[in-house]
């Protein structure tokens, strides 16, 4: 199981040097998960840059791609107290919680205990 952080699907999404890489993580064959946080965040990214056809195509990644999504439940509430924005805490409360390694672009996430799974290690 791979955690999928919204800078994955952002960098995707915007084309960025790393697209290709997280591409291949998430279709490489381990199951992926991203919180439902960090889909709204996407979404809000998205729509802000590109307007609603991009917010279209976001929702449909999840299911070509088969990423579940996973709801902010309470053991993520307690588990995400990190020195992390919302979207970020979410994503590291979710990776914790499922103790699997999160797949995120930058270096806010690196700076915690969660195992990593960046597309340039």
């Amino acid at each position: 199981m791979i955690v999928v952080d919204s800078s994955a699907l952002v960098a995707i999404f915007l084309d960025e040097p790393e697209k290709q890489i997280f591409e291949d993580i998430i279709a490489g064959g381990e199951d992926c998960i991203i919180s439902a946080v960090n889909a709204h965040e996407t979404a809000c990214v998205l729509r802000s840059r590109f307007g609603p056809p991009a917010v279209a195509r976001l929702w449909r990644l999840p299911a070509d791609r088969d990423i579940e999504t996973a709801p902010f439940d309470e053991a993520q509430m307690r588990a995400a107290a990190a020195r992390l924005n919302l979207a970020d805490c979410a994503a590291y409360a979710l990776a914790v919680t499922m103790n699997a390694p999160l797949l995120f672009k930058g270096d806010d996430v690196s700076e915690t205990d969660v195992r990593v799974r960046r597309g340039l290690d």
